[in-house]
């Protein structure tokens, strides 16, 4: 236990020493506590070892430390403490072959900051799991494990934890930290390692982020996809069950065979196919997934987990696996988890937004426009036509590249258009005049000060990519970029089927108390096809409680 941590549990200590030992022993507690406040270094470190190494305390340091969580929502309140911050800090430079800590705490910000609302700690404190992700993996991995929990007090004090990473290959590397309470990720951030060849330890690189709301969610449900050396592994989140992970069985070539065979169902129109039977057949897809992506060990505790919550959650890389075709069983008419519950996406280190907007809505229609396009578009305006303000329809690529590159200017952009894939070049929308490509939306590393927009790109393949090439695929981009969330498709859809996705999506996000996640399962319901798997196809990357403001 570190002096940080140490002196955490001293403050809790102080609190409640009335009842842990007797009045007079109490009282010398408390000069002890005095005393070594007013020390630092070793002689700190031996002044609260002092401390806690009484059999009274000992039993309640053990008590405290196995205290369960809170079951319950606690909001911050007026009055409530200033925001905490999620803290980290390493080397900036370090030789390959190098082991170095990445130091994470959660406390208040001791320098400048920006004022944020309150932020609250359940009353006893909260467990925080901490994970770091690298990207690319090759160039920094844990030494030993990337995962770490903390016990974060109700009083304003700092606890840290240290996660050793080793330099394993040259260039830039990218450390994801997250934190969950529970089966709630309640903030993220990034920080960039130089890995040189040779050269001493140099520098400290060191990134804060607010945690303006402090929630701990017991029906939240979060999955995060990691990578090691070694192949990938799937974490388990949950206000009900307790951190498990296990090895996934992540083969490219099922991926693809999937993909191509929903893409074939969709495009078909096979009258004489039994409706039922090709619903059956989508879900053998969804079950064979769940078989390859979820590991033996942990499916029994996921499945308790999903009867018990109202959102899953998949965060981190694999983002180009079609989680939403995950099918535990096909025993029933709602065999799809996407049908029970909205299954959102988060990727890389950029949190949702908790609030969006339609206030003001472009749209982008390409030269040669897919089937029903500008229908979709029409049917959309009529739906926003008393809340929203349009800012036009977009066809080529100077107007496009500058509005999307000033999120102030704009807070929804619907694009009904062809995402043109190719083995050999990035995708791009094929405007009036040239291509336009995820790295013409540029990347916005400070977000204070930008709108947070909802992107619906309502066209084939336009969702994920592998965490390597993030920067490649449209909904990495616009989130890197400072979306708020986003829209897209997994797999080649048919284009009537998504005109009438859009336009139920839009009519549930509108409606009073609706949030991106009851809107996203209105779409799904209102589009479902035996025939026709697109409804399944729709990839949502954002936050399930978010809602509008009430501008929109």
């Amino acid at each position: 236990m570190d002096p940080e941590q140490m002196q955490g549990l001293v403050v809790l200590l102080e609190r409640e020493l009335d009842t842990v030992v007797t009045p007079r022993d109490a009282a010398d507690f408390r000069e002890l506590i005095a005393e070594a406040s007013k020390r630092t270094g070793t002689a700190r470190m031996r002044a609260l070892r002092r401390i806690l190494s009484d059999g009274r305390v000992q039993r309640w340091v053990h008590k405290h430390a196995h205290r369960p969580p809170s079951r319950d929502v606690y909001k911050a309140r007026e009055g409530d403490r200033p925001a905490r911050f999620l803290m980290a800090e390493c080397p900036a430079a370090v030789p390959v072959g190098e082991t170095f800590s990445l130091d994470v705490s959660i406390g208040p910000h001791s320098g400048t900051a920006e004022q944020v609302r309150p932020f609250a700690v359940p009353p006893g404190g909260a467990e925080v799991e901490l994970t770091v992700q690298t990207s690319p993996r090759r160039r920094v991995q844990p030494s030993r494990s990337n995962v770490a929990s903390m016990f974060v007090p109700d009083e304003q004090v700092a606890v840290t934890t240290k996660i050793e990473l080793l330099a394993t290959a040259e260039g830039i590397c990218d450390l994801i930290i997250r934190a969950y309470v529970g089966g709630t990720l309640v903030q993220s951030l990034s920080i960039d390692v130089h890995v040189r060849a040779d050269g001493p330890v140099t520098g400290t690189a060191r990134q804060q982020a607010a945690i303006a709301a402090f929630v701990h969610d017991a029906q939240g449900l979060a999955l995060e996809i990691a990578t090691d050396d070694t192949g990938y592994f799937l974490r388990v989140f949950s206000g009900h069950a307790e951190k498990r992970e296990g090895r996934c069985r992540l083969d490219q070539s099922l991926h693809g065979f999937v993909l191509g065979e929903l893409g074939k169902l969709a495009q078909a129109n096979n009258a004489r196919a039994d409706a039922s039977a090709q619903f059956r057949q989508t879900a053998n897809l969804g079950r064979r997934l769940w078989d390859h992506l979820v590991p033996d060990e942990l499916r029994r505790d996921l499945l308790d987990a999903l009867g018990r919550t109202d959102t899953l959650t998949v965060l981190g890389d694999s983002q180009e696996f079609p989680w939403e075709l995950l099918c535990p069983e096909v025993s029933d008419d709602s065999p799809f988890i996407v049908q029970r519950i909205p299954l959102m996406r988060v990727a890389g280190a950029v949190l949702p937004a908790g609030r969006l907007s339609v206030g003001r809505a472009a749209y982008v229609l390409p030269s040669n426009p897919p089937t029903n396009a500008e229908a979709e578009l029409a049917a959309v305006r009529n739906v926003l036509k008393h809340c929203s303000q349009n800012l036009g329809t977009y066809r080529t690529y100077k107007p496009l590249q500058s509005l999307v590159n000033d999120k102030r200017t704009y807070d929804l952009l619907h694009i009904a258009a062809h995402n043109e894939k190719s083995t050999d070049a990035w995708d791009r929308i094929p405007l009036a005049d040239l291509g336009f490509t995820p790295y013409d939306v540029n990347e916005n590393k400070d977000l204070a000060n930008t709108g947070r927009p909802l992107v619906f790109f309502n066209a084939c393949n336009t969702s994920g990519s592998p965490i390597n090439t993030q920067k490649d695929s449209w909904a990495g981009a616009f989130l890197q970029a400072g979306a708020g969330a986003f829209v897209g498709t997994n797999w080649a859809v048919r284009s009537s089927t998504a005109s009438r996705f859009a336009e139920a999506f839009y009519e549930a996000l509108i409606a009073p108390s609706a949030t991106l996640g009851t809107a996203s399962l209105a779409a799904r319901s209102a589009t479902k096809d035996g025939h026709d798997p697109t409804w399944l196809a729709y990839a949502v990357y954002g936050s399930a409680q978010s809602k509008l403001t009430e501008s929109s």
